[in-house]
C-alpha cells in the first residue's frame, strides 16, 4: 500500500510514485523492489482468498508493496493450466469473477507487476466453488418486510430495511462489510457494502481485514450519493445514487434491468439482486426516492 514511511526526505517528494529506495510500510513490512521474481520486482502479494458470493467468486489478496502498477489475476479451471483472468490498477486488493460456471471449481494466483514490465513472485493459490445460484433468501417475492403506501420513501424507514431484505447485512453476504475495501487509487471507490454502519477507513474480511485504506469512513448514504460505483457501465463511472436521476443512479440501473457495466475486465456484469429480482413495488419505491431527491 502507500501509507508508507520512507526513509527518504518525503516533504520533498510531490508523488509516492516518484520514490525510490527502501522503505517501511505501516506494518513495517520492506516495499520498493525485491521480494523474488524477476529483478526489480515489486514485493509479491500474499493472504490471497477465494470464496463464493452472489453469482462469481470473489477474490482478494494483500498489496505488500508500493511501487506496483498493476496486479496480475491468474486463474485455472479445476486440474487446468492457469492463464491470464485480468489485470487490475495499482492498490487494488480485490476482484469479482463472474465468468464462472455453477458448481465448477476454480483457482486463483496474483502477482504485482512494476511500470518496467518486472513481475513479482506469486501469491499462494486460492481455490473456490461457483455459488449454484439459489440466491438471496428473500428479495422481494415472499410477504413484504417494507410497508410502503405509495407516498414518501424515507431513506431509514423504507430504503435501508430494504437493502438489509434483500442483498445487504443480513440475508445476504452479496453486500457485507466484509466484502468492501475502499481502494484509494479509486478515489475511495470499492465493491459496495450495504451494511447501515459507517464504513471505509479500513478493510473489513481476508488478507486485508484492518488494513488502513486512506480513505474515510462514510455512512451508508454517504457511500450510496458520494462515490461512484466499482463497475463501469459503457467504461463511464456512475454514482449509486444521483438524486433526481435514475438514468445516472447505478443502483438503480442494478435492480432495473439497466445499464450494468463489467464485474471484470472483459466480464459483463449482471443485474442485483441474482436470481430473485426486487418485486415491482419494491423498484418503484427506490425509483420515487431517488426522483424525489434521495432524501436522507
Amino acid at each position: 500500500m502507500r501509507s508508507i514511511r520512507c526513509l527518504l526526505l518525503l516533504a520533498l517528494v510531490a508523488s509516492p510514485l516518484a520514490l525510490t529506495g527502501a522503505c517501511t510500510s505501516s506494518d513495517g513490512t520492506k516495499s520498493g523492489g525485491g521480494g523474488g521474481g524477476d529483478p526489480g520486482a515489486p514485493l509479491a502479494p500474499t493472504q490471497l482468498t477465494a470464496a463464493p458470493l452472489g453469482a462469481g467468486i470473489h477474490v482478494t489478496w494483500k498489496d505488500n508493496s508500493s511501487d506496483e502498477s498493476q496486479f496480475e489475476v491468474e486463474r485455472k479451471d479445476g486440474s487446468g493450466s492457469y492463464t491470464l483472468l485480468a489485470a487490475v490498477v495499482f492498490d487494488t486488493v480485490l476482484l469479482h469473477d463472474t465468468a464462472v460456471t455453477a458448481g465448477s471449481s476454480y483457482s486463483y494466483r496474483v502477482r504485482a507487476v512494476a511500470a518496467g514490465g518486472a513481475r513479482s513472485a506469486y501469491t499462494n493459490e486460492a481455490t473456490a466453488t461457483a455459488p449454484t445460484g439459489s440466491g438471496p433468501v428473500d428479495a422481494g417475492t415472499d410477504a413484504p418486510v417494507v410497508s410502503w403506501d405509495g407516498g414518501a420513501v424515507s431513506f431509514a424507514e423504507h430504503m435501508v430495511p430494504l437493502f438489509e431484505r434483500s442483498c445487504g447485512a443480513t440475508t445476504s453476504s452479496c453486500h457485507v462489510r466484509e466484502q468492501y475495501f475502499a481502494t484509494s487509487a479509486k478515489a475511495c471507490r470499492g465493491w459496495l457494502s450495504l451494511e447501515n454502519a459507517p464504513l471505509g477507513s479500513v478493510g473489513y474480511g481476508g488478507a486485508v481485514a484492518g488494513m488502513p485504506t486512506n480513505c474515510p469512513d462514510r455512512a451508508l448514504y454517504d457511500r450510496l450519493t458520494q462515490l461512484d460505483a466499482w463497475q463501469e457501465p459503457g467504461a463511464k463511472q456512475m454514482k449509486y445514487v444521483t438524486p433526481n436521476d435514475t438514468a445516472n443512479s447505478y443502483l438503480f440501473q442494478k435492480i432495473s434491468n439497466g445499464k450494468v457495466g463489467e464485474a471484470s475486465p472483459g466480464v459483463a456484469s449482471v443485474n442485483m439482486p441474482p436470481n430473485a429480482p426486487l418485486s415491482a413495488t419494491d423498484v418503484a419505491m427506490v425509483k420515487k426516492w431517488i426522483e424525489t431527491g434521495a432524501p436522507k
